[in-house]
Protein backbone atom coordinates (compact mmCIF):
# COMPACT_ATOMS: atom_id res chain seq x y z
CA UNK A 1 0.00 0.00 0.00
CA UNK A 2 1.26 3.33 -1.12
CA UNK A 3 1.77 5.84 1.76
CA UNK A 4 0.36 9.45 1.10
CA UNK A 5 1.22 13.04 2.35
CA UNK A 6 0.70 16.66 2.61
CA UNK A 7 4.61 17.16 2.34
CA UNK A 8 7.09 14.63 1.80
CA UNK A 9 10.93 15.75 2.21
CA UNK A 10 13.98 14.40 -0.03
CA UNK A 11 16.68 14.71 2.60
CA UNK A 12 17.82 15.35 6.31
CA UNK A 13 19.90 18.53 5.97
CA UNK A 14 19.38 21.30 6.65
CA UNK A 15 16.66 22.11 4.00
CA UNK A 16 14.81 19.59 5.69
CA UNK A 17 15.35 20.33 9.09
CA UNK A 18 14.67 24.16 8.62
CA UNK A 19 11.57 23.50 7.05
CA UNK A 20 10.29 20.85 9.33
CA UNK A 21 10.62 23.45 12.07
CA UNK A 22 9.02 26.09 9.76
CA UNK A 23 6.32 24.13 9.95
CA UNK A 24 6.14 23.29 12.75
CA UNK A 25 5.68 26.50 13.72
CA UNK A 26 3.24 27.69 11.49
CA UNK A 27 1.01 24.86 12.50
CA UNK A 28 1.36 25.04 16.35
CA UNK A 29 -2.11 26.47 16.90
CA UNK A 30 -3.94 24.62 14.19
CA UNK A 31 -6.03 21.46 15.12
CA UNK A 32 -5.80 19.57 11.87
CA UNK A 33 -1.39 19.51 11.27
CA UNK A 34 -0.01 18.71 7.62
CA UNK A 35 1.32 15.20 6.90
CA UNK A 36 4.60 15.50 6.88
CA UNK A 37 7.19 12.36 6.02
CA UNK A 38 11.14 13.23 5.35
CA UNK A 39 13.20 10.53 3.83
CA UNK A 40 16.88 10.54 3.98
CA UNK A 41 19.87 7.85 3.08
CA UNK A 42 22.35 9.72 5.38
CA UNK A 43 20.05 9.60 8.96
CA UNK A 44 22.78 10.42 11.12
CA UNK A 45 24.47 13.88 9.62
CA UNK A 46 27.85 14.96 9.94
CA UNK A 47 27.82 18.58 11.12
CA UNK A 48 29.85 19.82 7.88
CA UNK A 49 30.72 23.44 9.07
CA UNK A 50 32.02 22.58 12.00
CA UNK A 51 34.00 19.05 11.26
CA UNK A 52 37.55 20.10 11.15
CA UNK A 53 37.26 20.87 14.58
CA UNK A 54 35.98 17.74 15.55
CA UNK A 55 39.47 15.92 14.33
CA UNK A 56 40.82 16.16 17.70
CA UNK A 57 40.10 12.56 18.69
CA UNK A 58 40.35 13.62 22.53
CA UNK A 59 37.09 15.84 21.68
CA UNK A 60 33.62 14.13 22.01
CA UNK A 61 32.70 12.83 18.14
CA UNK A 62 28.86 13.07 19.60
CA UNK A 63 29.63 17.31 19.79
CA UNK A 64 29.71 16.85 15.83
CA UNK A 65 27.15 15.02 14.83
CA UNK A 66 23.52 15.72 13.97
CA UNK A 67 21.25 12.78 15.74
CA UNK A 68 17.88 12.58 14.01
CA UNK A 69 15.76 12.23 17.69
CA UNK A 70 14.30 15.79 16.88
CA UNK A 71 13.14 15.17 13.18
CA UNK A 72 11.55 12.07 14.73
CA UNK A 73 9.61 13.62 17.20
CA UNK A 74 8.55 16.52 14.81
CA UNK A 75 7.75 14.27 11.38
CA UNK A 76 7.35 11.46 9.66
CA UNK A 77 11.27 9.72 9.87
CA UNK A 78 11.79 6.86 7.45
CA UNK A 79 15.91 6.00 6.15
CA UNK A 80 15.58 5.33 2.69
CA UNK A 81 17.30 6.06 -0.44
CA UNK A 82 15.06 7.40 -3.13
CA UNK A 83 15.69 6.51 -6.65
CA UNK A 84 12.69 7.69 -8.64
CA UNK A 85 10.08 10.30 -8.77
CA UNK A 86 7.25 9.77 -10.96
CA UNK A 87 6.10 14.18 -11.07
CA UNK A 88 2.68 12.72 -13.30
CA UNK A 89 2.05 10.88 -10.82
CA UNK A 90 2.80 13.05 -7.57
CA UNK A 91 5.18 9.97 -6.47
CA UNK A 92 8.38 8.86 -5.08
CA UNK A 93 9.76 5.36 -5.26
CA UNK A 94 13.09 4.29 -3.30
CA UNK A 95 16.04 1.65 -3.86
CA UNK A 96 13.89 -0.97 -1.36
CA UNK A 97 10.58 -0.94 -3.17
CA UNK A 98 8.65 1.47 -1.34
CA UNK A 99 6.81 3.91 -2.63
CA UNK A 100 5.16 7.45 -1.68
CA UNK A 101 2.50 9.59 -2.67
CA UNK A 102 2.46 13.41 -1.94
CA UNK A 103 0.90 16.27 -2.32
CA UNK A 104 4.13 18.83 -2.14
CA UNK A 105 7.64 17.24 -2.77
CA UNK A 106 11.28 18.75 -1.52
CA UNK A 107 14.03 18.10 -3.02
CA UNK A 108 17.06 18.65 -0.72
CA UNK A 109 18.83 16.33 -2.53
CA UNK A 110 22.22 18.05 -1.61
CA UNK A 111 25.57 18.09 -3.36
CA UNK A 112 28.50 15.29 -3.26
CA UNK A 113 32.50 16.53 -3.32
CA UNK A 114 33.93 16.30 -6.77
CA UNK A 115 36.65 13.80 -6.90
CA UNK A 116 38.67 14.40 -10.03
CA UNK A 117 39.60 11.23 -12.10
CA UNK A 118 43.23 11.39 -11.38
CA UNK A 119 45.51 8.10 -11.44
CA UNK A 120 44.95 6.22 -8.65
CA UNK A 121 42.39 8.24 -7.18
CA UNK A 122 40.52 5.32 -5.63
CA UNK A 123 43.47 4.38 -3.06
CA UNK A 124 42.03 3.87 0.25
CA UNK A 125 43.42 6.37 2.30
CA UNK A 126 42.45 9.03 -0.32
CA UNK A 127 38.86 10.29 0.84
CA UNK A 128 36.89 13.68 0.34
CA UNK A 129 35.79 15.38 3.88
CA UNK A 130 32.10 15.49 4.01
CA UNK A 131 30.48 12.46 5.95
CA UNK A 132 30.23 11.04 9.45
CA UNK A 133 32.74 8.76 8.23
CA UNK A 134 35.54 10.72 6.88
CA UNK A 135 35.72 12.25 9.99
CA UNK A 136 35.95 8.91 11.62
CA UNK A 137 38.99 7.81 9.58
CA UNK A 138 40.67 11.68 9.47
CA UNK A 139 40.15 11.44 13.72
CA UNK A 140 42.38 7.95 13.21
CA UNK A 141 44.67 9.35 11.44
CA UNK A 142 45.40 12.43 13.93
CA UNK A 143 46.29 10.05 16.76
CA UNK A 144 49.29 9.61 15.21
CA UNK A 145 51.65 12.62 14.66
CA UNK A 146 54.30 11.39 12.70
CA UNK A 147 51.69 10.66 9.76
CA UNK A 148 51.86 13.09 6.66
CA UNK A 149 48.54 14.31 5.38
CA UNK A 150 48.25 16.05 1.92
CA UNK A 151 44.89 18.28 1.20
CA UNK A 152 43.92 18.55 -2.49
CA UNK A 153 42.30 22.21 -3.00
CA UNK A 154 43.14 25.27 -0.85
CA UNK A 155 39.92 26.77 -0.55
CA UNK A 156 37.51 27.33 2.68
CA UNK A 157 37.21 23.48 3.52
CA UNK A 158 40.63 22.79 2.73
CA UNK A 159 42.12 25.39 4.25
CA UNK A 160 40.57 24.81 7.53
CA UNK A 161 41.25 21.25 7.55
CA UNK A 162 44.59 22.03 7.28
CA UNK A 163 44.85 24.27 10.18
CA UNK A 164 43.56 21.82 12.53
CA UNK A 165 45.74 19.19 11.65
CA UNK A 166 48.44 21.44 12.16
CA UNK A 167 47.34 22.58 15.41
CA UNK A 168 47.47 18.56 16.15
CA UNK A 169 50.26 18.29 15.26
CA UNK A 170 50.26 17.08 12.40
CA UNK A 171 52.27 17.60 8.86
CA UNK A 172 50.24 19.03 6.24
CA UNK A 173 50.22 20.12 3.25
CA UNK A 174 48.06 21.67 0.60
CA UNK A 175 48.07 21.68 -3.03
CA UNK A 176 46.44 24.65 -5.14
CA UNK A 177 46.40 24.72 -8.35
CA UNK A 178 45.52 28.36 -8.59
CA UNK A 179 48.26 31.10 -7.54
CA UNK A 180 47.25 31.29 -4.26
CA UNK A 181 45.20 29.76 -1.63
CA UNK A 182 41.49 30.79 -0.71
CA UNK A 183 41.78 32.22 -4.94
CA UNK A 184 37.94 32.77 -4.89
CA UNK A 185 36.95 34.14 -1.39
CA UNK A 186 40.24 36.21 -1.12
CA UNK A 187 41.98 39.39 -2.52
CA UNK A 188 45.51 40.19 -3.83
CA UNK A 189 46.42 42.29 -1.50
CA UNK A 190 45.43 40.04 1.49
CA UNK A 191 47.25 36.84 0.05
CA UNK A 192 51.06 37.61 1.55
CA UNK A 193 49.52 37.74 5.00
CA UNK A 194 47.50 34.85 4.87
CA UNK A 195 50.39 32.76 3.24
CA UNK A 196 53.25 33.61 5.52
CA UNK A 197 50.43 33.12 8.51
CA UNK A 198 49.54 29.13 7.04
CA UNK A 199 53.32 29.12 6.18
CA UNK A 200 54.57 30.09 9.95
CA UNK A 201 52.50 27.10 11.39
CA UNK A 202 54.26 24.93 9.61
CA UNK A 203 51.92 24.18 7.31
CA UNK A 204 53.68 23.54 3.29
CA UNK A 205 51.95 25.59 0.13
CA UNK A 206 52.21 23.89 -2.94
CA UNK A 207 50.73 27.17 -5.08
CA UNK A 208 50.84 26.84 -8.76
CA UNK A 209 50.51 23.11 -8.17
CA UNK A 210 48.56 20.75 -10.76
CA UNK A 211 48.20 17.30 -9.18
CA UNK A 212 48.34 14.66 -12.13
CA UNK A 213 47.86 11.45 -10.14
CA UNK A 214 49.26 9.29 -7.06
CA UNK A 215 51.55 7.00 -6.58
CA UNK A 216 50.29 3.56 -5.43
CA UNK A 217 51.63 0.59 -2.89
CA UNK A 218 48.83 -1.70 -2.76
CA UNK A 219 45.76 -0.21 -1.99
CA UNK A 220 47.34 3.24 -0.42
CA UNK A 221 48.41 6.27 -1.93
CA UNK A 222 52.14 7.02 -0.43
CA UNK A 223 52.66 10.40 -2.34
CA UNK A 224 50.79 13.18 -4.55
CA UNK A 225 52.19 13.47 -7.89
CA UNK A 226 52.32 17.10 -9.34
CA UNK A 227 52.70 18.16 -12.70
CA UNK A 228 56.29 19.52 -14.30
CA UNK A 229 59.51 19.12 -12.46
CA UNK A 230 58.01 19.28 -8.63
CA UNK A 231 59.00 16.39 -6.45
CA UNK A 232 56.17 14.17 -5.28
CA UNK A 233 54.98 14.56 -2.08
CA UNK A 234 55.27 11.86 0.55
CA UNK A 235 51.85 11.28 1.97
CA UNK A 236 49.90 8.66 4.83
CA UNK A 237 46.81 10.36 3.81
CA UNK A 238 44.86 12.11 1.15
CA UNK A 239 41.88 14.55 1.79
CA UNK A 240 40.19 15.94 -1.48
CA UNK A 241 38.72 18.69 -1.26
CA UNK A 242 38.21 20.22 -4.46
CA UNK A 243 34.71 21.20 -4.53
CA UNK A 244 31.23 19.96 -5.05
CA UNK A 245 28.58 19.13 -7.82
CA UNK A 246 24.64 18.91 -6.95
CA UNK A 247 23.33 15.45 -6.66
CA UNK A 248 20.56 16.60 -9.65
CA UNK A 249 20.63 13.73 -11.62
CA UNK A 250 17.30 11.91 -9.94
CA UNK A 251 15.66 14.90 -10.42
CA UNK A 252 16.79 15.43 -14.17
CA UNK A 253 15.75 11.87 -15.09
CA UNK A 254 12.24 12.91 -13.77
CA UNK A 255 12.17 15.93 -16.64
CA UNK A 256 12.87 18.14 -14.60
CA UNK A 257 14.89 21.12 -15.83
CA UNK A 258 18.41 21.38 -14.63
CA UNK A 259 21.80 23.10 -15.29
CA UNK A 260 25.47 22.52 -13.97
CA UNK A 261 24.47 24.18 -11.16
CA UNK A 262 21.33 22.54 -9.91
CA UNK A 263 17.45 22.52 -10.61
CA UNK A 264 15.71 25.11 -12.18
CA UNK A 265 13.22 27.01 -9.97
CA UNK A 266 10.96 29.87 -10.87
CA UNK A 267 11.47 32.67 -8.61
CA UNK A 268 8.63 31.04 -5.73
CA UNK A 269 11.40 28.06 -5.71
CA UNK A 270 9.40 26.08 -7.84
CA UNK A 271 10.72 24.02 -10.13
CA UNK A 272 10.29 25.43 -13.85
CA UNK A 273 7.11 22.27 -14.78
CA UNK A 274 5.78 21.22 -11.69
CA UNK A 275 4.81 23.57 -9.16
CA UNK A 276 4.28 21.10 -6.42
CA UNK A 277 7.75 20.05 -6.70
CA UNK A 278 10.35 22.17 -4.84
CA UNK A 279 13.99 22.54 -3.87
CA UNK A 280 16.55 24.52 -2.00
CA UNK A 281 20.15 24.46 -0.99
CA UNK A 282 22.92 22.89 -2.69
CA UNK A 283 20.63 21.49 -5.35
CA UNK A 284 19.13 24.48 -6.56
CA UNK A 285 20.05 26.43 -9.22
CA UNK A 286 21.39 29.75 -7.18
CA UNK A 287 21.61 33.13 -8.39
CA UNK A 288 23.39 36.08 -7.54
CA UNK A 289 21.76 38.84 -5.86
CA UNK A 290 24.02 41.30 -7.91
CA UNK A 291 23.84 40.48 -11.28
CA UNK A 292 20.99 38.02 -10.98
CA UNK A 293 22.76 35.52 -12.98
CA UNK A 294 23.97 31.19 -12.09
CA UNK A 295 26.33 30.84 -9.52
CA UNK A 296 27.54 28.65 -6.99
CA UNK A 297 26.01 29.21 -3.28
CA UNK A 298 26.99 25.51 -1.52
CA UNK A 299 27.00 27.43 1.91
CA UNK A 300 24.66 26.16 5.07
CA UNK A 301 23.45 30.28 5.43
CA UNK A 302 22.07 29.63 1.66
CA UNK A 303 20.01 26.75 2.33
CA UNK A 304 18.56 27.76 5.47
CA UNK A 305 17.61 30.98 3.46
CA UNK A 306 16.33 29.72 0.63
CA UNK A 307 14.50 26.68 2.77
CA UNK A 308 12.38 29.58 4.76
CA UNK A 309 11.44 30.80 1.67
CA UNK A 310 9.93 27.37 0.50
CA UNK A 311 8.46 26.68 4.03
CA UNK A 312 6.40 29.79 3.48
CA UNK A 313 5.41 29.18 0.29
CA UNK A 314 4.02 25.64 0.99
CA UNK A 315 2.06 26.60 3.35
CA UNK A 316 0.48 30.01 2.19
CA UNK A 317 -0.34 28.28 -1.15
CA UNK A 318 -1.93 25.61 0.99
CA UNK A 319 -3.96 27.64 3.30
CA UNK A 320 -3.28 31.17 1.13
CA UNK A 321 -4.45 30.47 -2.25
CA UNK A 322 -0.64 30.60 -3.37
CA UNK A 323 -1.11 34.68 -1.76
CA UNK A 324 1.84 36.66 -0.80
CA UNK A 325 4.53 33.86 -1.73
CA UNK A 326 7.74 35.23 -1.10
CA UNK A 327 10.26 35.80 -4.02
CA UNK A 328 13.99 34.42 -4.19
CA UNK A 329 15.93 37.37 -4.88
CA UNK A 330 19.65 36.13 -5.04
CA UNK A 331 22.33 35.03 -3.21
CA UNK A 332 25.29 37.20 -1.58
CA UNK A 333 27.14 34.22 -0.52
CA UNK A 334 28.52 36.07 2.97
CA UNK A 335 31.39 33.40 4.12
CA UNK A 336 34.14 33.40 6.61
CA UNK A 337 36.90 31.55 7.75
CA UNK A 338 39.02 31.14 10.65
CA UNK A 339 42.93 31.01 10.25
CA UNK A 340 45.24 30.30 12.90
CA UNK A 341 45.11 33.93 14.63
CA UNK A 342 43.31 35.22 12.02
CA UNK A 343 40.08 35.22 10.60
CA UNK A 344 38.71 36.54 7.20
CA UNK A 345 35.03 37.11 5.65
CA UNK A 346 33.94 37.84 2.43
CA UNK A 347 30.19 39.22 1.22
CA UNK A 348 28.97 40.22 -2.85
CA UNK A 349 31.54 39.53 -5.66
CA UNK A 350 35.72 39.75 -5.39
CA UNK A 351 37.00 42.15 -7.99
CA UNK A 352 37.98 39.16 -9.26
CA UNK A 353 34.52 37.90 -9.67
CA UNK A 354 32.79 40.86 -9.96
CA UNK A 355 35.03 41.32 -13.57
CA UNK A 356 34.81 38.00 -14.23
CA UNK A 357 30.95 38.42 -14.19
CA UNK A 358 31.10 41.34 -16.63
CA UNK A 359 31.55 44.41 -14.46
CA UNK A 360 33.73 47.62 -14.29
CA UNK A 361 34.55 48.38 -10.64
CA UNK A 362 36.68 50.43 -8.39
CA UNK A 363 37.79 49.69 -4.92
CA UNK A 364 38.92 50.97 -2.32
CA UNK A 365 41.60 49.72 0.08
CA UNK A 366 42.35 50.41 3.90
CA UNK A 367 44.56 48.95 6.23
CA UNK A 368 43.51 50.43 10.06
CA UNK A 369 44.09 49.02 13.16
CA UNK A 370 41.19 47.67 15.45
CA UNK A 371 41.87 49.51 18.42
CA UNK A 372 43.27 52.89 20.02
CA UNK A 373 46.95 53.33 19.46
CA UNK A 374 47.88 53.45 23.17
CA UNK A 375 46.52 49.07 23.67
CA UNK A 376 48.83 47.58 21.31
CA UNK A 377 46.85 47.56 18.23
CA UNK A 378 46.54 44.94 15.56
CA UNK A 379 45.64 45.67 11.75
CA UNK A 380 42.74 45.00 10.11
CA UNK A 381 42.88 45.02 6.22
CA UNK A 382 39.81 45.96 4.03
CA UNK A 383 38.91 45.80 0.81
CA UNK A 384 35.33 46.88 -0.70
CA UNK A 385 34.23 46.53 -4.73
CA UNK A 386 32.30 49.21 -5.91
CA UNK A 387 30.30 49.03 -9.48
CA UNK A 388 31.93 51.93 -11.56
CA UNK A 389 28.40 53.05 -13.63
CA UNK A 390 26.29 54.08 -10.09
CA UNK A 391 28.64 53.56 -7.55
CA UNK A 392 26.83 50.58 -5.28
CA UNK A 393 28.82 48.16 -2.84
CA UNK A 394 28.86 44.85 -4.81
CA UNK A 395 31.12 43.20 -2.40
CA UNK A 396 33.55 43.79 0.70
CA UNK A 397 36.87 41.40 2.44
CA UNK A 398 38.23 41.76 5.75
CA UNK A 399 40.94 40.02 7.43
CA UNK A 400 42.05 40.62 10.64
CA UNK A 401 43.53 38.78 14.15
CA UNK A 402 41.34 37.60 16.83
CA UNK A 403 37.33 36.26 15.41
CA UNK A 404 35.34 39.30 14.30
CA UNK A 405 35.54 38.98 10.46
CA UNK A 406 32.45 36.71 10.48
CA UNK A 407 30.43 39.49 11.54
CA UNK A 408 32.30 42.27 9.28
CA UNK A 409 31.28 39.86 6.50
CA UNK A 410 27.03 40.31 7.45
CA UNK A 411 27.97 43.83 7.62
CA UNK A 412 28.87 43.81 4.09
CA UNK A 413 26.14 41.19 3.20
CA UNK A 414 23.46 43.52 4.25
CA UNK A 415 25.01 46.52 3.02
CA UNK A 416 24.42 45.59 -0.47
CA UNK A 417 21.27 43.86 -0.46
CA UNK A 418 20.01 47.22 0.92
CA UNK A 419 21.42 48.69 -1.88
CA UNK A 420 23.98 50.90 -0.14
CA UNK A 421 26.69 53.22 -2.13
CA UNK A 422 29.79 55.02 -1.83
CA UNK A 423 28.31 57.92 -0.26
CA UNK A 424 26.20 55.95 2.26
CA UNK A 425 29.17 54.47 3.45
CA UNK A 426 31.15 57.81 3.71
CA UNK A 427 28.22 59.16 5.80
CA UNK A 428 28.23 55.94 7.78
CA UNK A 429 27.48 56.37 11.19
CA UNK A 430 29.41 54.27 14.10
CA UNK A 431 30.79 53.06 17.28
CA UNK A 432 34.18 53.77 18.80
CA UNK A 433 35.68 52.54 21.61
CA UNK A 434 39.57 52.15 23.24
CA UNK A 435 39.76 48.79 23.67
CA UNK A 436 37.04 47.17 21.14
CA UNK A 437 37.13 49.49 18.27
CA UNK A 438 39.65 52.48 16.81
CA UNK A 439 39.45 56.17 17.35
CA UNK A 440 36.46 57.71 15.64
CA UNK A 441 37.97 58.79 12.34
CA UNK A 442 40.12 55.20 11.59
CA UNK A 443 37.08 53.31 10.77
CA UNK A 444 37.68 50.53 8.59
CA UNK A 445 34.77 50.80 6.20
CA UNK A 446 35.02 54.59 6.26
CA UNK A 447 38.64 54.40 5.00
CA UNK A 448 38.40 51.70 2.45
CA UNK A 449 35.22 54.28 1.01
CA UNK A 450 37.62 57.20 1.56
CA UNK A 451 40.12 55.09 -0.89
CA UNK A 452 37.78 54.59 -3.65
CA UNK A 453 36.52 58.08 -3.64
CA UNK A 454 39.93 59.28 -4.46
CA UNK A 455 39.80 56.54 -7.51
CA UNK A 456 36.46 58.11 -8.25
CA UNK A 457 37.65 61.61 -8.29
CA UNK A 458 40.45 60.88 -10.46
CA UNK A 459 38.07 59.13 -13.25
CA UNK A 460 36.26 62.85 -13.74
CA UNK A 461 39.23 64.38 -14.40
Amino acid sequence: MTEEHDIVIVGNGPVGRVIVHMMTHFQQNMKEKLSILMITKEPILAFRCSMPYGLDSEKDMEQFLVPPKMMKEMCNFKEGTVTEILPEENMIKTKTGESYKYKHLVLGLGSTPFIPPFKNVDCTNIVAFRVKEDLEKLREVTKNKKNKVAVIGGGYIGVEVAVELAELGIDVSIVEMAPSILPVSSEPELVNVIQEEVKKHGVKLYENSKVTGFTKEGNKAVAVELDGNLDPIPVDYVVMAVGVRPNSQIAENAGLETSRFGIKTDEFLRTTKYQNIWTSGDVLEKKSFISGKPMPSEFATTAVFTSKIVAHNIFNTIYGQGKKLQKYVGSINGNCASLFNYSIGQSGFTEFLAKRAGYEVVTGYSETPDKYPQLDPQKVYCKLVFDKTDQKLIGGTVLRKGLSAGQNADWISLAIQMGVKLLNIMQFQYSSHPMLNPKANENLFLYSAMDAMKKFMQLKK
